[in-house]
């Protein structure tokens, strides 16, 4: 039986690493004519409350927020026009959070039936400090993930 993909996703973070997943994946996309989805986590700024000597309160999180927002948008759009010249069409989504939690909810809410996603390759106490986002999808969605290495030097 033929494996087929109708829907790949692709997580980035806006590392040259994360970046490296989107050769394979729109081979793939072309190969298959997959949906190519796009996905970028922004961090989840806690609020930053600051008083000021007028005694009123600022709330730097939520400026902060939507500014990491816009610019993980924009970063999407313009990875999209890339692909788009090359034929490729493919949509951007975000969302604010944990990465490896958000981009499991997404698989198992969208029907994904690829991941294409970068990984660091880290193994012993550096895995464990710093965990890794591709061992947690790994572990939690039932479709299957291409895992690209960390080549030298990308971060």
């Amino acid at each position: 039986m033929a494996t087929t993909y109708a829907k790949i996703l692709v997580p980035l973070d806006g590392s040259k690493l994360a970046a490296a997943a989107l050769a394979p994946a729109r081979a793939l996309a072309e190969q298959f004519g997959a949906e190519l989805i796009l996905f970028r986590v922004a961090p989840n700024v806690q609020q930053n409350i600051e008083f000021t000597v007028e005694r009123k309160v600022k709330d730097w999180g939520g400026q902060h927020q939507a500014r990491l927002v816009d610019e993980a948008g924009e970063a999407l759009d313009l990875i999209r026009a890339e692909l788009k010249i090359h034929g490729i069409e493919a949509h951007g989504v975000m969302a604010v959070g944990d990465p490896a939690e958000k981009i499991v909810d997404y698989v198992l809410d969208n029907d994904v039936d690829l991941v294409v996603m970068s990984t660091h390759g880290r193994t012993g106490l550096a895995r464990w400090t710093y965990g890794s986002v591709a061992r947690k999808v790994l572990d939690a969605v039932p479709c299957s993930i291409f895992l690209v290495r960390n080549a030298a030097g990308a971060e």
